[in-house]
């Protein structure tokens, strides 16, 4: 059983995934068809603020006014670049390739 060394890098743009993305083929040292660009957004934009249910303070309180409870904070992470790699020491040269770039690495996002 092949064992799956995919990676995956949040980008704050589309244009800066697009452009990352073209740097890695650009180097010759990976196939265009083993990078994907996903984008988490439709014709609104990216998703911003809890409408529907409000934020909750930090205390659990359900109290403040209605900028408070309903502010506009952006989800970053809208825009992910995966990378089918064939190795773990490819998987390390891309990461290291993104992280230059100033993507940040989902791993370093989701507990272990």
């Amino acid at each position: 059983m092949q064992q799956d060394h995919t990676i995956a890098f949040i980008f704050s743009s589309f244009d800066d995934a697009q452009v990352a993305r073209q740097a890695l083929i650009d180097s010759n040292k990976i196939d265009a068809d083993r990078i994907r660009v996903d984008v988490r957004e439709d014709e609104a934009g990216p998703t911003e603020g809890n409408f529907v249910i409000g934020n909750k303070r930090h205390d659990g309180k359900q109290s403040g006014d209605y900028d408070e409870q309903y502010a506009n904070p952006r989800i970053d992470g809208s825009v992910t670049l995966f990378v089918s790699c064939a190795s773990a020491e490819e998987a390390h040269e891309m990461r290291s390739a993104l992280s230059a770039r100033g993507a940040v690495d989902l791993a370093d996002r989701t507990p272990s």
